[in-house]
């Protein structure tokens, strides 16, 4: 029996996931939850790292024993680290709106069609290059106190172990990553004046960072970024195991996803990126996953609205369903996501038969169902643990216990329930 925990911290919530393989199924066991919730200092919005860190280590001390630990987050947001190897100040939080505008100015720097072409990442003033850009402007003092710059995932790997590491998928999401040649981008960097220096080594996901503090434990860079774990635990059979007149298409990777959480990632798993001027008009995002795989995909807002909603009314998901303004709010994300299916349709010039519903959001059948009306497709739901499935599977494949991706998705279709949805008109 292995056991692993995987720390999967979202926007709006966290939890520690105990994940135990007897070699046939995954088993999951929720050993501590608590929100995430934002804090604004002097009219700057920010995570609470003193808290998170806290209740990651409550997590970790009622676990009993385990063999390996590897933490996921959301994308985008980071740390700055000091001379003396301390943070220099709680991480600021993408809502923030110390970016609004900034955009502008970066493009009089580098041309948008050469940002694109080089980190293969759609436009968002919430991602990192606009964030430190943003901080340079108008917080230069700050910046010129930092040695080093940590993503979440690497932020948390480094306060439980020392190591300073960037690991790969949660790169990508920074937009200054050479996506073609998988490093920092010097024109990037050079273009925007951005210090070289603050940025650490890019690693594989799935890379062992150094050992828990005070245990034998490792811990391991799964995929930094949430999507991509939930992506890894897509249970999905491979295009050669389906007769050649039921598959979807020649290639054995065509995979078309939603991981609906607080965002709603819409996407496809390919072996290399698609960098055009479609991709570009659409504001579609190329990102790693585990195993070198590029996802290219749609961020759209997802559960958000529903979510602050709930803590309006201090109701249910299912209470919630009843409300016409929730469902108004589901109409709309479903019409999203056959919107998003028809750009990357026309991106990859590929069709697809079957829609995959992972994360939170496989929990609503309304929205299942909506979805696979609006795209006219059969829509998969579940598992609604995909971040956490898909980080306790990287690990149990860097450990040697499962040998790749494509037997951990087996097992993993065998360890969670999956329901079905078919197009209604």
């Amino acid at each position: 029996m292995k056991r692993v925990l995987a720390v999967d911290l979202g926007a709006s919530s966290g939890r520690v996931m105990l994940g135990s393989f007897d070699g046939e199924v995954i088993r999951l066991e929720e050993i501590h939850r608590f929100e995430n919730n934002p804090v604004e200092i002097k009219n700057t919005l920010q995570w609470n790292l003193e808290h998170l860190l806290h209740e990651i280590k409550t997590g970790i001390a009622k676990a009993g024993e385990f063999d390996s630990v590897g933490i996921d987050t959301w994308g985008v947001d980071f740390g700055l680290i000091g001379k003396d190897g301390n943070l220099l100040e709680p991480p600021v939080h993408y809502r923030d709106k110390r970016t609004e505008g900034i955009s502008k100015e970066v493009f009089e720097l580098i041309s948008k069609e050469r940002l694109f072409e080089i980190t293969g990442i759609g436009f968002m003033e919430i991602n990192t290059v606009f964030q430190l850009c943003a901080l340079k402007k108008h917080r230069a003092a700050t910046l010129e106190k930092a040695e080093k710059l940590l993503l979440m995932p690497d932020l948390f790997n480094y306060l439980l172990t020392g190591n300073m590491l960037t690991e790969s998928s949660i790169a990508s999401t920074a937009q200054m990553m050479d996506l073609k040649r998988r490093t920092w981008s010097g024109e990037v960097l050079n273009s925007l004046d951005l210090p070289k220096n603050l940025l650490t080594k890019i690693i594989p996901s799935g890379t062992v960072i150094g050992k828990l503090e005070n245990t034998d434990a490792d811990v391991i860079a799964v995929c930094g970024h949430d999507t991509q774990c939930a992506i890894a635990a897509i249970p999905v059979e491979s295009q050669a195991a389906i007769p050649v007149e039921s598959r979807v298409s020649e290639a054995a990777d065509d995979i078309i996803y939603i991981s609906c959480g607080t965002w709603s990632l819409f996407g496809t798993e390919l072996s290399e990126p698609i960098i055009s001027k479609k991709t570009i008009e659409f504001g579609l995002s190329n990102e790693l996953g585990f195993g070198g795989k590029t996802t290219l995909l749609k961020n759209i807002t997802g559960l958000y609205p529903v979510q602050q909603l709930r803590k309006k009314y201090n109701l249910s998901y299912a209470e919630l369903e009843k409300l016409d303004e929730v469902r108004k709010i589901y109409e709309n994300l479903a019409a999203e996501h056959a919107q998003a299916l028809r750009e990357i349709k026309a991106c990859t010039g590929k069709d697809y038969n079957t829609i995959h519903i992972v994360g939170g959001g496989s929990q609503s059948a309304l929205l299942c169902q909506l979805t696979a009306n609006a795209c006219n497709c059969k829509v998969k739901a579940g598992p609604v643990e995909a971040t956490a499935f898909g980080n306790v599977a990287i690990q149990l494949i860097t450990s040697g216990i499962i040998p790749d991706l494509e037997t951990a998705r087996k097992i993993i279709s065998k360890s969670c329930e999956v329901k079905t949805y078919l197009p209604e008109g």
